[in-house]
């Protein structure tokens, strides 16, 4: 929400202006939780955003952080089990979409959407197998 603002407020698509308010925004959730704030927490995702903006565009890069967190809390409820498992499906996703972009010559990042919403409803009905949420 906040890329969209900040791209939106600015006339382009999101850059330095975004991820300077992601960072601001992420430093006050911060200091809500903890005294303490974390550089590579809030630098981390700002490289990721913003390289990640250049190459693939903004629809691409917001399925990319937001579908695999989404996908591995279906089945997993402690945080380090929903960051391996989203670090996890986000490549597979990554990967396969791309293979499946090159094979059957397909928009990238509409095939990648594509493969991270198939995750999404494979771990959903994981979840609901297990019982998990």
């Amino acid at each position: 929400a906040a890329v969209g603002w900040a791209a939106n407020a600015e006339g382009c698509a999101g850059g330095p202006l975004a991820v300077l308010i992601i960072a601001i925004i992420a430093a006050e959730c911060g200091k809500a939780v903890s005294k303490e704030t974390k550089v590579d927490i809030l630098v981390t995702p700002a490289v990721t955003i913003v390289v990640g903006m250049r190459i693939m565009g903004t629809m691409l890069i917001s399925s990319l952080i937001i579908f695999p967190a989404l996908t591995a809390m279906r089945v997993f409820s402690r945080f380090r089990q929903v960051v391996v498992c989203a670090a996890v499906v986000s490549t597979v996703c990554f990967l396969v979409g791309l293979m499946l972009s090159c094979v059957y010559s397909l928009p990238t990042g509409a095939a990648v959407v594509g493969v991270n919403v198939l995750a999404f409803g494979l771990f959903t009905l994981i979840g609901r197998a297990r019982g998990a949420r």
